[in-house]
């Protein structure tokens, strides 16, 4: 069953922001206290949504972010990590996903740079999660120790489903495509990283086939399979429904030696639709390893990077 998600009321905020002296400040304070409201609405309304569903069928499991955090042309990056998806519900142990993640990232021009990604994740053999997806992007070094990253790409993903409750089976497929953009930030020390992600991803599903054993709705019922007819229900409602949009944010941390870095990385994932919500894995995570090869570097013998091959 569905929580219902209330709305809230939105604040208002003036042009002008008075002190407790009764005095006009600043207008850009007054600017800065308005973005504090709209940031803590945009919080609470996700928080509102990762917490608001019951189990019900998941028909959408994030996967991680590619971060490269290139500095030069000619740098690439190559991971893989063991990755997991899971909802937010405790005593749900057995509702999550977990598998596997590779990453390759190359930047064959200055400033710009090329993204894939991979994931499988399964479940006990019942739900299985496969996803690729590319991007092209720009990136840009503020500082030695900063760098801002943002690609915008495409994708692909499959959900297969083989269930059998009581005395009804069910299996069939999931499929769904999405453009994303992905901005980010990378702070870099010697030995450790830190990196902030912010992705949004438009969501198409289609092609949505499950089969059951029996067919007929009716039927389903008197043989128990009461749960499988909310995820039948479910699929019918996302295939009428189209395209979903959903926010996930994600932090990087990673520890590096030379040009081998363990990599540890977090996220949630909450869709706007309260439709896809009550249906999205909103925990997804990876730890694994990146192999970062840098590209050359100008000297004043080679000035530029075409020169030097």
């Amino acid at each position: 069953m569905k929580t219902p998600i209330h709305s809230t009321r939105r604040a208002s905020c003036s042009a002008q922001v008075k002190d407790p002296q009764g005095l006009k400040t600043n207008p850009m304070n007054a600017i800065l206290s308005c973005s504090g409201i709209a940031l803590l609405e945009l919080i609470v309304a996700l928080t509102v949504v990762l917490f608001s569903s019951c189990y019900t069928a998941r028909v959408y499991a994030p996967q991680s972010h590619n971060i490269p955090g290139f500095e030069q042309q000619g740098d690439a990056r190559v991971s893989v990590s063991t990755a997991w998806s899971s909802d937010t519900h405790k005593h749900r142990h057995s509702n999550r996903l977990a598998g596997f993640n590779a990453q390759a990232a190359y930047a064959p021009l200055n400033h710009w740079g090329i993204i894939m990604n991979y994931s499988h994740l399964k479940k006990r053999d019942t739900e299985v999660s496969r996803s690729f997806e590319s991007g092209i992007g720009y990136f840009l070094s503020i500082s030695r120790q900063v760098i801002f990253e943002n690609y915008i790409g495409f994708g692909k993903g499959c959900m297969s489903v083989d269930k059998y409750i009581t005395a009804v089976q069910m299996n069939g497929e999931i499929h769904r495509r999405h453009l994303f953009l992905q901005p980010s930030l990378t702070m870099k020390s010697k030995h450790f990283e830190v990196a902030f992600a912010m992705k949004t991803s438009r969501i198409d599903f289609f092609d949505l086939q499950l089969i059951t054993d029996p067919d007929d709705p009716d039927e389903i019922l008197r043989n128990g399979g009461k749960e499988m007819k909310k995820e039948i229900d479910l699929v019918n409602e996302v295939e009428q429904k189209g395209g979903f949009t959903t926010l996930e944010p994600s932090l990087t941390l990673r520890a590096k030696m030379k040009n081998v870095k363990m990599e540890l990385q977090l996220g949630l994932s909450a869709a706007l639709d309260p439709i896809l919500a009550s249906h999205t894995y909103p925990n997804f995570g990876s730890f694994g390893v990146q192999i970062a090869i840098p590209g050359r570097k100008k000297s004043e013998k080679c000035p530029s990077f075409n020169q030097c091959k």
